[in-house]
């Protein structure tokens, strides 16, 4: 049964202000010349793929801009950075909020002494690389409770986001989530500290490597993720490939958005790790149709191959997509793949109907 374009598109457009101008290169197996620009699942697929506005972009960026202001006047020895999808350019309208880190300025993690020794008496390391361990090992240990520090920063953050912000969440664990009436935008702030791990070590503790570690409420710090490396992943690879590689995961999120189906595992996070691993051959100069197929290719590959899919990390190779710390499949987001890629063949299926009858 074909889908509901024209409510999907509808839906979208009520988000959305789509870019002026499309990529309209000539498909190899198709003439896209033949392709009606009025055709709603046509239309659907190029506005799924755009950027956001830029006010709304502006606007989120303000929104944490102003959280910042409010906490600096309460918290010392900290630093504040934005992680998240507005910082790739890849949010969409529909569930956007943007990430404000509140980093603890005054420690920040290592590993174990005898870790550190260990990697000085081995061969992984250039001697440069060596050098920053003697540094972390000549540099004297925090002598205050890491986790007293981030607790009373999760707390001031509470009572200040508290007393300036009406809509204000403190029942999240790992954020404070406070909501703009005026901008009409969210923000989470993240109370963190930074980790040089080995990661960081062999990179030179420069800024784009470091590890950060999230604080949970009366919990402590859990995995270790590497959010700025990250972020410059993937806008170096879209940027080569003419903004495509975004174009993919913006299509992505807005598709599983107007899906019928409730997609509750396969996050931003599996999105990313699922379209940065697509060769960067098969989509850096084709129609966005085009991309469509590149997108089922990849789907139908996690689908199909299971030493592929269980092949699939985080960009920064910390974190396995379908398999969690203790190496427990995760089948739930692993059958949302299987979904999202048949009510992708749905699609295609569709906009290839739409174009034998235009011929």
């Amino acid at each position: 049964m074909p889908e509901n374009f024209s409510k999907k598109l509808e839906n979208l457009k009520n988000r959305y202000n789509p870019e002026s101008s499309y990529l309209y290169e000539s498909l190899k197996d198709m003439d896209s010349t033949k392709l009606s620009y009025i055709n709603t699942p046509d239309v659907y697929v190029r506005s799924a793929m755009s950027a956001v506005d830029d006010k709304f972009t502006s606007d989120i960026i303000q929104a944490g801009n102003n959280v910042k202001t409010h906490l600096s006047r309460s918290l010392e020895d900290v630093i504040y950075e934005f992680q998240g999808s507005v910082m790739t350019n890849t949010h969409i309208k529909a569930n956007s909020d943007i990430d404000l880190l509140v980093i603890s300025d005054k420690f920040y993690k290592v590993p174990p002494r005898t870790d550190l020794e260990s990697l000085m008496d081995g061969f992984i390391l250039t001697p440069s690389q060596k050098n920053v361990v003697q540094g972390l090992i000549n540099t004297p240990s925090f002598i205050g409770n890491s986790n007293e520090v981030l607790l009373d920063n999760r707390l001031k953050t509470e009572k200040t986001l508290q007393a300036n912000y009406d809509d204000c969440d403190i029942t999240k664990t790992k954020c404070v989530r406070i909501f703009n009436k005026n901008l009409k935008k969210p923000v989470e702030a993240v109370i963190a500290c930074y980790e040089d791990d080995v990661f960081s070590i062999k990179n030179f503790r420069e800024k784009k490597y470091r590890g950060i570690k999230i604080y949970e409420k009366n919990i402590g710090t859990g995995k270790t993720d590497h959010p700025f490396y990250t972020i410059d992943c993937i806008n170096e690879k879209s940027a080569n490939t003419n903004g495509r590689l975004k174009k993919m995961i913006r299509f992505l999120k807005n598709f599983m958005y107007d899906s019928d189906y409730e997609y509750n595992e396969l996050k931003s996070f599996g999105i990313n790790i699922i379209c940065y691993n697509i060769e960067t051959y098969k989509y850096s100069s084709i129609h966005y149709i085009g991309l469509l197929f590149v997108i089922q290719e990849q789907l139908q590959k996690v689908c199909d191959d299971i030493g592929y899919m269980a092949s699939l990390t985080s960009i920064d190779g910390s974190e396995k997509l379908f398999y969690d710390n203790s190496g427990n499949f995760l089948i739930k987001k692993y059958s949302e793949v299987i979904q999202l890629n048949k009510e992708l063949n749905e699609l295609l299926n569709e906009i290839y109907s739409n174009f034998k009858n235009a011929i």
